[in-house]
């Protein structure tokens, strides 16, 4: 059985040429791991963040530059589905859907729509959707040394605001568990 792996980061001249940053397709096959291509729109640079693949497998989708990169991928190829402007995407637990940041508003997208949810100030870290689909989680900018976790109900868009850290984003730290 073939296994593709999808993934992001720097990955060291043992399987390619080029140590920069990048979204790399691997190829798992009878306990070999094999190089295939980097994934198509899959620029490489340092600027690739929020990384999210469906449970099924059949979506991708991140951030390049400011640019939201959705992927889909069939038994034989990944193929470019759309991209468009935003920050730091994540798929809701149906895998098909996605929130994203955009101009100050917090995006809901089923990839034929899309609405704004509501105003967010400056979001820099990435966002996290509940298990359940009913909470978000992110990191907002309070000044430039200190960040705020902001936690939304979606269905009422009532926020709460969490601690604030000046040494770590809290959206990109920040994990749902169930009690």
């Amino acid at each position: 059985m073939n296994i593709i792996i999808i993934v992001a980061g720097r990955l060291g001249e043992t399987i390619t040429n080029d140590a920069r940053d990048g979204i790399f397709v691997l190829s798992v096959h009878g306990g070999n791991i094999k190089y295939v291509a980097p994934y198509p729109g899959g620029s490489f640079n340092a600027d690739v963040r929020s990384l999210n693949i469906s449970d099924q497998g059949d979506v991708a989708i991140y951030e390049d530059r400011g640019t939201i990169m959705i992927l889909t991928a069939s038994a034989t190829q990944f193929s470019p589905a759309e991209h468009h402007p935003g920050h730091f995407p994540t798929l809701m637990p149906n895998g098909k859907d996605y929130i994203y940041e955009n101009q100050g508003s917090l995006m809901l997208s089923d990839r034929k729509i899309t609405r704004t949810l509501f105003s967010v100030p400056k979001v820099v870290g990435a966002i996290r959707i509940s298990p359940d689909g009913h909470l978000v989680a992110f990191g907002v900018e309070r000044s430039t040394e200190v960040t705020q976790l902001k936690i939304c109900i979606l269905s009422s868009h009532i926020c709460t605001t969490g601690p604030e850290y000046t040494d770590w984003i809290a959206g990109r730290e920040t994990f749902w568990m169930r009690p």
